[in-house]
This record gives structure tokens, sequence and C-alpha cells, in this order.
């Protein structure tokens, strides 16, 4: 079973640094991770960029309901 990573949505007014770019979350689905990726209107990468490579996005703050194992980031 592939591990779970689980980046959440940035929180903060004006923050835009984020734990994983679209590039190194390729990297990790390539390594054979499972990425999970928070839907965030305030991380300067956009949705769509974390799902072009093959993150799976998922609603914002759902790291609180998930009951599976996962690393969050």
């Amino acid at each position: 079973m592939a591990t779970t990573l689980h980046l959440c949505s940035e929180s903060k007014p004006l923050e835009h640094r984020s734990a994983l770019t679209p590039s190194t979350t390729k990297a990790l689905l390539d390594a054979g991770y499972k990425v999970n990726v928070e839907c965030s209107p305030e991380r300067i990468f956009d949705d769509s960029e974390f799902e072009a490579v093959g993150a799976t996005l998922v609603p914002e703050g759902s790291w609180k309901d998930e009951k599976m194992p996962r690393q969050i980031i």
C-alpha cells in the first residue's frame, strides 16, 4: 500500500508558501506516493496545477475528517 501524503490548505491571509510544489508532487507520485491536496484559495499554486500532475484534490479542512493513515503536510 502506498504512503499517503496530505497537503493542508493555507489558512493565513497573504500566506503564499507551500510545503509542496506541483513539480515535487509529481516526483512523489512517480516515486509511488499518493498525494492528496486540499483546495486552497491562498496557496501560491493553483489547485489545477496539482491536479494536472496527478494529485487528488480534496476539500479544504478534510485532514481532520480522514480516517485512513497518512502523513499530514
